[in-house]
């Protein structure tokens, strides 16, 4: 998958978390990662999707970067805004301390994270589609 994918992974993952725990340090990170505010499907607070760029480089390969290193490009991109800016709770650092990238919440969100890109640039056709589906998606209105 691409870096954007993976940060889409990451931002749909952290939703679960947060339609779980209702925690609301996890919706502070929401609201400045959300990448369906503008169509360049960054964030919107611009400098965090920087920050997840700068922290997953390491992870990447060819423009790439494998559900595994996705993962673990979240984990650090969280240990960091945690230290940073205390946005993340951490008991949420410690419960993915003991998870894998197999795990079925995590596929679950790479996959249509997939699913969304494969509609290509027209960002028409994304907010017609699976961007509806992932707006709504655990904020129980649908």
């Amino acid at each position: 998958m691409t870096p954007k994918q993976a940060f889409m992974a990451t931002y749909k993952f952290l939703e679960i978390y947060y339609d779980e725990t209702a925690d609301n340090r996890l919706i502070d990170l929401l609201s400045g990662m959300n990448p369906l505010l503008w169509i360049d499907g960054g964030s919107a607070d611009p400098a965090i999707y920087n920050d997840w760029l700068e922290i997953s480089k390491k992870f990447i390969s060819d423009e790439q970067i494998d559900a595994k290193k996705a993962f673990l490009a979240m984990f650090e991109f969280l240990v960091f805004y945690e230290k940073e800016f205390d946005y993340v709770p951490e008991w949420l650092i410690e419960d993915l301390r003991g998870k894998s990238h197999s795990t079925p919440k995590w596929l679950e969100c790479v996959a249509a994270t997939g699913e969304w890109c494969e509609t290509g640039a027209d960002h028409s056709k994304q907010n017609k589609g699976w961007t509806e589906e992932f707006r709504m998606w655990g904020t129980g209105h649908d």
